[in-house]
């Protein structure tokens, strides 16, 4: 639970057995004892803390996450502990971590997104002594693209942002001869990203034939109903369900 001193102190030994600082102590970690002969040496608690935003830098509310060393425990004894992410996005601030030479592992996993965003994949964390944190070789790709990581804040607090990416969906208007059509107007019913109950929105298909679905959250139901078809065309009867999945794929609805 505490940082590896990085930092060395030179003392003088006074005739009379007192000790003085002479060189080092770049730190502040070592203090004389005002009895001049006994050193004092501040072990730094080792915390990380970690934010969770959208892609642009936003803090978002809501997501809820656990995290759990590879191996052991926490430095409390505990083998696993949860968080939520408040209004500022921050999920845990200068949490009590151990670290090691080889770097100590602990998996971070996203249980729950937050409102409108996908679910990201498990991150490993590495955890090293000088309170420093790196990413594990498994998290690779567009996945390890969105997680930032600060090792040289101001107070040596290690921070951690992982970005979640929002679910996106559209609905494509065609003719049965394959060609795209415009001016189709849309209802589509359901629980919305920063909606306490269901609601009905309009979506309107636009000159390159498709209509954007915003703000649909992961494990929610919505229906789609055609409310003005285009000019020349039947309206389409009736309504279609479907369901999000937490990686933003959306399924037909069951029954």
């Amino acid at each position: 639970g505490f940082e590896l001193l990085d930092d060395t102190l030179t003392i003088v030994v006074a005739p009379d057995g007192t000790v003085t600082a002479a060189d080092g102590n770049a730190s502040g970690a070592f203090t004389i004892g005002s009895d001049g002969v006994s050193v004092e040496v501040i072990d730094r608690h080792l915390g990380v803390s970690l934010v969770k935003t959208s892609l642009d830098g936003t803090g978002l509310a809501g997501g809820t996450f656990t995290l759990a060393p590879v191996e052991g425990t926490f430095p409390d004894g505990d083998t696993e502990k949860t968080f939520v992410s408040d209004e500022f996005g921050a999920v845990f601030t200068d949490l009590a971590l151990t670290g090691s030479a080889e770097g100590t592992a602990y998996v971070l996993t996203e249980v729950t997104a937050p409102a409108g965003f996908e679910t990201n994949d498990q991150i490993t964390l590495l955890v090293y002594e000088d309170g420093t944190v790196g990413l594990g070789s498994d998290v690779t790709g567009e996945l390890a693209e969105r997680v930032a990581i600060v090792n040289d804040a101001a107070d040596g607090v290690a921070v951690v942002t992982v970005s979640d990416v929002p679910i996106e969906a559209s609905i494509s208007k065609v003719s049965t001869e394959g060609g795209s059509l415009t001016g189709a107007e849309f209802e589509v019913t359901g629980l919305f990203a920063n909606g306490d109950a269901p609601e009905s929105r309009t979506v309107v298909v636009g000159e390159d034939g498709t209509a954007p679905i915003e703000g649909l959250v992961a494990g929610e139901t919505y229906a789609i109903r055609e409310t003005v078809a285009p000019e020349g065309f039947d309206l389409i009867e009736g309504a279609w369900s479907f369901t999000v999945a937490t990686d933003g794929t959306l399924a037909p609805a069951e029954g």
